[in-house]
């Protein structure tokens, strides 16, 4: 991860939030995503777990718009190459519930399938059979912008 100053920091940003409420943990929240996302720009190549506890953090607290925003922020500024390794996880979030968290993700396979195709191609056919109908459109939405 870098620094480990840096590391420490981002780190125990991503434990406190596992106790207390949101609001009371958002400042946390908000530098630990900053944190992960930086370490992930600056490691090359980026670190699988930095990649994962970006994920985490940002799936989970999805639903707060600064949270999410954040997240977008990261999802934009990170190698496309750093998402490779977590495109199954990906995925799995086109399924859900939460419309901006799909959008946000939908995005982002997009900007990777294009680059990346050979990486996305076989698991959104897949997804294409599912009995999700929001995974189902999605999935062949992708299909369509990566080809």
């Amino acid at each position: 991860m870098g620094d480990l100053r840096t590391e420490s920091v981002v780190l125990r940003g991503f434990n406190a939030v596992g106790f207390g409420v949101l609001e009371e943990s958002k400042p946390y929240l908000l530098n630990a995503l900053r944190g992960f996302t930086k370490s992930i720009i600056l490691s090359d190549p980026p670190q699988l777990q930095d990649v994962l506890r970006l994920i985490t953090l940002g799936f989970k607290y999805s639903g707060d718009s600064d949270l999410e925003l954040e997240l977008q922020k990261g999802f934009d500024q990170a190698p496309l190459v750093a998402w490779l390794q977590v495109t199954p996880q990906l995925i799995a979030r086109l399924r859900s519930k939460r419309q901006s968290l799909r959008t946000t993700v939908h995005q982002l396979l997009s900007r990777v399938g294009v680059t990346y195709p050979q990486a996305l191609v076989f698991p959104l056919t897949v997804a294409t059979r599912s009995s999700v109908s929001t995974f189902v459109i999605s999935s062949k939405r992708l299909l369509q912008e990566i080809s």
